[in-house]
């Protein structure tokens, strides 16, 4: 079961085909927990209220409710002007 890729094993080419391949693809587009937007804007703010409370100790449900607030307070600003 190889780990890693020891970059010295592949060819000029291949780096190529991996870069064009991989910027021609967003990762929403290609991981399949990404593809279906609802879920995937869950995801991200139970990941960022996660790593939020980690590094504030709040709890994860109160960085959920003030990012969904401050989210809420803003696109209503924008609707305004």
């Amino acid at each position: 079961m190889r780990t890693g890729v020891n970059n010295s094993s592949l060819s000029v080419l291949d780096h190529i085909n991996y870069n064009l391949t991989m910027k021609s693809k967003s990762l929403s587009n290609t991981n399949r927990f990404l593809s279906r937007a609802k879920l995937r804007t869950e995801q991200v703010l139970t990941s960022v209220a996660s790593s939020t409370a980690i590094e504030t100790g709040q709890s994860i449900a109160d960085v959920k409710a003030k990012i969904i607030h401050h989210r809420s307070v803003k696109y209503s600003a924008l609707k305004q002007s």
